[in-house]
Parts: C-alpha cells; sequence; structure tokens
C-alpha cells in the first residue's frame, strides 16, 4: 500500500501500524451518541393528540309520533343530552355540540348547538324534529373542540 495515499493526519510507527485512527473512530461514536441523544430528546418532547373517545346521547334514540295525521311525525320539545369524553376517559369541556338532520332546530328557531359544561354534558331542549311516519332516520351529532379532530354519531330517529 501507498503511504502518501493515507493523508497528512495518519502515519505509520515502525510495526507498520497506522497510528491516529482509533482517535478518529472514537469522534465519530461520540459525534453520533449526541446526535441520538439529541433525537430521543426531541422524540420524547413530542406529545400525542388529543382526540375524542366516546360520546354519549341521553335517549339513544328518539321516537316522535304523528299527532295531527299529516303523515309527518315530528315534536315541539325534544329533549337531548350529549355526553363527550376524550380517549382517556375524562370529560370534555367547552367542546361544541351541533345537531343535523331531521329538520332539527331549536323551537323558537335556530341552528340546535350547544357547549359541554364541566361534566362534559350538552343538553337540548325544546327541540323541533321531524321525519315522515312510518320510517326511521337519523340525527347527526357533531363535536367540536380546538386540538382535537372533529368527530360524529348518530342518533336514530323513528317516525
Amino acid at each position: 500500500m501507498n503511504k502518501a495515499k493515507l493523508g497528512k493526519k495518519l502515519s505509520w510507527d515502525e510495526k507498520g501500524a497506522l497510528e491516529g485512527l482509533p482517535l478518529y473512530l472514537i469522534i465519530l461514536v461520540v459525534i453520533a451518541a449526541i446526535a441520538i441523544v439529541i433525537i430521543i430528546a426531541w422524540l420524547n418532547s413530542i406529545s400525542t393528540p388529543k382526540s375524542f373517545g366516546t360520546i354519549s346521547p341521553d335517549p339513544n334514540q328518539i321516537t316522535l309520533t304523528d299527532d295531527n295525521g299529516d303523515g309527518f311525525s315530528s315534536t315541539e320539545s325534544g329533549t337531548l343530552k350529549i355526553i363527550v369524553r376524550d380517549s382517556d376517559n375524562n370529560k370534555v369541556k367547552g367542546a361544541t355540540v351541533t345537531l343535523s338532520g331531521c329538520d332539527v332546530s331549536f323551537s323558537s328557531g335556530g341552528t340546535a348547538w350547544a357547549e359541554t359544561n364541566e361534566n362534559g354534558e350538552a343538553a337540548f331542549s325544546g327541540l323541533h324534529l321531524e321525519v315522515e311516519e312510518g320510517t326511521m332516520d337519523s340525527l347527526s351529532v357533531t363535536v367540536k373542540k380546538s386540538g382535537y379532530p372533529d368527530k360524529g354519531i348518530e342518533v336514530p330517529v323513528v317516525g
């Protein structure tokens, strides 16, 4: 092997062994170990995203009646409670719960929505709901909160 090709920093001792090569390897191992420690610390600082766990309606099914014989089952005094928990089964306060479908609105008018309280509950009263007599439809419940992905469920409505 040509000694000139090894460069100026490496040298040969009297037995023909290279001097300086282990030092380079030690430096590379130390740099790699520091890089691994930095990467592991960075990965540990990343938190898992929050997500909704269960969204529980009460009642689980809404039954309407056709009181006036017009072929549509409806109510002007419907009530519904939605309980929202996160993926760790903790109550979620401050989530916006919106209802849609089945011609839902508050009896006084306006979109049916509420915000969850400290118990993770959103209570709806005085709901107008309507479906065709003898059919089954569903009420869509959508839950939103900053920092959480939106989640929805369907509540059956029977006419």
